[in-house]
Parts: C-alpha cells; sequence; structure tokens
C-alpha cells in the first residue's frame, strides 16, 4: 500500500516546538477513486540530529477506511560539511557539491 513519498525535514516544525503532533504529509486518488493518506507524528532528538518519526497510512474506497499500516522511521541529518567528511572516511576522494537550494544539498562523489 505503501507509495513513494518525499522525506522532507521541515525544519519549522522544530523550531515551532511542534513535534509529537500529527501532520497530514501525502494526499493522493488514484484512477478507481481510491485515496491515499499519509500522517507524520514526529520527535526531533536534536543533539543526535535524528527524526523519530511514526509513519500512519490510510486507504480509502468509497470514502470508507479499507486498510491501515503504522510504520517507525528514524532520520538522521548531517550538515554539508559534516557529510562531505563522512563520504570521504569511506573512500570517496572525488566530491563535488552539484547542487544547493533552500538548505538542501545534492553531492556527486566517485
Amino acid at each position: 500500500m505503501r507509495p513513494c513519498f518525499p522525506l522532507l525535514f521541515v525544519w519549522d516544525h522544530v523550531s515551532r516546538n511542534q513535534d509529537r503532533l500529527w501532520f497530514l504529509t501525502e494526499e493522493a486518488e488514484n484512477e478507481a477513486g481510491e485515496r491515499f493518506l499519509c500522517y507524520e507524528c514526529a520527535q526531533f532528538v536534536i543533539e543526535n540530529q535524528i527524526k523519530k518519526s511514526i509513519l500512519k497510512f490510510e486507504l480509502y474506497r468509497n470514502n470508507k477506511l479499507i486498510e491501515t499500516e503504522i510504520n517507525n522511521f528514524d532520520l538522521r541529518w548531517y550538515g554539508k560539511s559534516e557529510f562531505k567528511l563522512i563520504l570521504e572516511k569511506v573512500g570517496f576522494c572525488k566530491i563535488d557539491m552539484i547542487a544547493e537550494n533552500n538548505n538542501s544539498f545534492i553531492y556527486s562523489a566517485h
């Protein structure tokens, strides 16, 4: 039942101390008219740079809930320099930042 969804770290939730609240993070509908909802409840452990989430997936058919799935998902985040050091430590030697936008970044490593 689980479709792809973006892995987003919403800094506003942390800065406004909104951890442990449920947020609707994804809503979709397929050709058959089934509706999919994904909710997330997260706790931020700032000192360890971890976001601990509970994801709840719901599938509706004819406006009736037919399936629910709940999963735990932990996400660790890194700063730009910190991530580059990790790549170097595991043996990558040609590391280039190829994109940066809104405090997110993409590295190319060989």
